[in-house]
């Protein structure tokens, strides 16, 4: 069977599942703990009052978690003579950046003409590896256990999904826009979608708004350049669909512009909700501890928290998680009705083995999406309720985590990438006794130490197509 054949048949059940997203019977314990009482809140159908999204940056799921126990990992890639190349171990604070931009993922990927599907045969002819003389060197590699050991603590006890792949198939900007809004640009009524990073202080109030690459969706992979267009969307996104519906929410973020910030890219947000726009990420850790989470949040990291590899990477992106969900996991007032879903925003560049799916394109009844899905990523989900010790194999884009909150706050479809996921509904048993939370190192960081730390100036994607 094909991938497009499972994702379809993925999709029909998923189609079937979402028409529960308007349940209105309460499941045992919704609305009885913490900030789930406060009246100003809209109440959920399920225990779910809070869901706290991490979004992390730029590593492959073969990258990360090689070798993970009842994962799909592969040691070893492929080179495009066909030969197997072995994947090195390597720590995490390697001084060097893979191209991971459009371009990249065409050329990684290698689509087969006659099969239609991913030979994944093509990371060694990628050139413009920084901080080092070969792409090889760099893209066939796996982070050291002990660097990543706190994803691979929440994974084992709590769970892990292997079969989740970046929305996009290429850079943050992109990428960040397709976790709130299941597009950047695509479903609207031009066709257009943004593929590349804009210059870092583009938002909706620059003063001169430049115009950066699209693709014509209209057309089928790899894609046909579309009119250049500016970076201030009009499209509804998540936060527009709270608001209404009466949902709070907060984007943490470590500039209030950038290629992480992605409300600043959306002129209703932008006009609207810049109060809820929170700089620096490092305020969420107060606003746990002073019980001032909203519903919804969305959390992005700073340099030194960062997975982005840069120079003077440290390994604390493991820590900063570790940050978060140990304030939320120790604090009986959130604990039993918050769920945190952890993300990659891209892959990086680096090898995966498992050739992505290729997403049901409204625009191309007989083609392939020139952007819609990119490499696997990881995807860790944690919380009172999820089903313990769980490798999730079901075929889904990040996107996904915009279903999970249509459904736990009974909102509408985005009608874009949203309706071709999963609810995530299969993560949880809320039937169970609820997890009891076991407090993760941070390797001696503190939340003091995290809001005291460095100055937040980089890191940033420079991958222009």
């Amino acid at each position: 069977m094909s991938f497009r054949s499972h994702l379809c048949i993925s999709v029909l059940l998923v189609a079937a599942g979402c028409a529960s997203h308007g349940a209105s019977s309460p499941l045992p314990g919704a609305g009885h703990s913490g900030a789930a009482s406060s009246a100003a809140k809209k109440r959920t159908a399920t225990p779910i009052q809070h869901v706290v999204v991490v979004i992390q940056e730029n590593r492959s799921f073969d990258h990360f978690f090689q070798g993970f126990q009842g994962a799909n990992t592969q040691n070893f890639g492929l080179n495009h003579l066909g030969q197997q190349v072995p994947l090195v171990q390597v720590p995490i604070n390697q001084d060097f950046d893979a191209p991971h931009n459009h371009g990249t993922f065409v050329t990684e990927a290698d689509l087969n003409p006659s099969t239609q599907q991913y030979a994944m045969d093509g990371f060694d002819l990628v050139a413009g590896c920084k901080g080092r003389p070969s792409c090889a060197h760099a893209v066939y590699t796996y982070v050291q256990q002990s660097d990543v050991a706190n994803y691979w603590t929440f994974a084992q006890q709590y769970a892990i999904a292997d079969e989740t792949f970046q929305s996009n198939m290429g850079t943050s900007w992109t990428a960040h826009q397709y976790l709130i809004a299941g597009q950047a640009g695509g479903y609207n009524s031009n066709h257009l979608t943004h593929y590349g990073d804009p210059g870092s202080a583009q938002t909706c109030g620059s003063q001169r708004m430049l115009k950066y690459p699209t693709f014509d969706m209209t057309q089928p992979y790899p894609g046909v350049n579309g009119a250049k267009e500016g970076v201030c969307m009009t499209y509804t996104t998540i936060f527009n669909e709270m608001d209404t519906a009466g949902v709070t929410w907060k984007y943490y973020a470590r500039a209030p512009s950038g290629f992480w910030t992605a409300p600043e890219n959306v002129q209703s947000l932008f006009t609207n909700d810049q109060a809820k726009i929170i700089v620096p990420e490092t305020q969420v850790l107060a606003d746990i501890a002073n019980h001032q989470l909203a519903q919804v949040s969305y959390v992005t990291p700073a340099d030194t928290f960062s997975d982005h590899p840069y120079p003077n990477l440290t390994n604390h992106g493991q820590d900063w998680l570790a940050l978060i969900a140990n304030s939320i996991g120790g604090d009986p007032y959130y604990w039993n009705n918050t769920v945190i879903l952890v993300m990659w925003d891209d892959w990086g560049g680096y090898y995966d083995h498992v050739p992505p799916p290729h997403a049901i394109d409204p625009f191309l009844p007989s083609g392939f999406d020139p952007n819609e899905y990119g490499m696997r990523v990881g995807f860790i989900v944690i919380g009172p309720y999820v089903v313990p010790h769980v490798v999730n194999h079901t075929v889904r884009a990040d996107a996904a985590v915009l279903t999970f909150l249509e459904t736990v706050f009974n909102l509408p479809s985005l009608g874009t990438l949203d309706t071709q996921q999963d609810n995530l509904m299969g993560f949880f048993n809320f039937s169970q006794p609820a997890n009891v939370y076991q407090m993760v190192t941070t390797h001696g960081w503190s939340p003091s130490d995290a809001r005291r730390a460095g100055a937040h100036s980089g890191p940033i994607d420079s991958d222009l197509p």
